[in-house]
C-alpha cells in the first residue's frame, strides 16, 4: 500500500534526481534511467526491472505532483531502455503549467498561447 516498486523508483528520482535541481533553480533538467536503476539495486531493486523505472519516471500523477513536465524523452521507440534519458523543464509557475494537462501535449503552441 502506497510503497512498491514504482513508489520506490520515483522515491529516488526524487531524492537523487529532481529535487536537488529543482532547489539548485534550475529549468530544466535530465535523469537517466541508468543511474537511477544503478541507485535502486544498490537498495536492492531488481535490475531487471527496467521497464517499471521507465514507466514511474513518466506517470502524470508524479510529474504534476512535483511541478514538472516532460520536455522530450531520448532513447529507443519502446522507451523501455537502460539508454533512456528523460529531459524534464519545471512547470509555468503561474500555474499554467503541468497540472490538469498532459505533459507529452504541452510542448506544441505553449510560448503564444492564451489561457482561458
Amino acid at each position: 500500500m502506497g510503497h512498491g516498486s514504482s513508489d520506490q523508483v520515483r522515491a529516488v528520482a526524487l531524492e537523487r534526481y529532481l529535487e536537488p535541481a529543482l532547489r539548485a533553480g534550475r529549468k530544466q533538467f535530465s535523469v537517466a534511467v541508468r543511474d537511477v536503476l544503478q541507485d535502486l539495486v544498490a537498495r536492492g531493486f531488481p535490475p531487471a526491472n527496467i521497464p517499471q523505472v521507465c514507466t514511474a519516471l513518466r506517470k502524470e500523477t508524479f510529474l504534476r505532483q512535483h511541478g514538472i513536465e516532460i520536455d522530450h524523452i531520448e532513447g529507443p521507440p519502446s522507451k523501455m531502455s537502460t539508454t533512456v534519458v528523460f529531459h524534464y523543464r519545471a512547470a509555468s509557475p503561474n500555474g499554467n503549467g503541468a497540472a490538469g494537462e498532459k505533459p507529452f501535449e504541452k510542448k506544441q503552441g505553449e510560448s503564444g498561447e492564451e489561457n482561458p
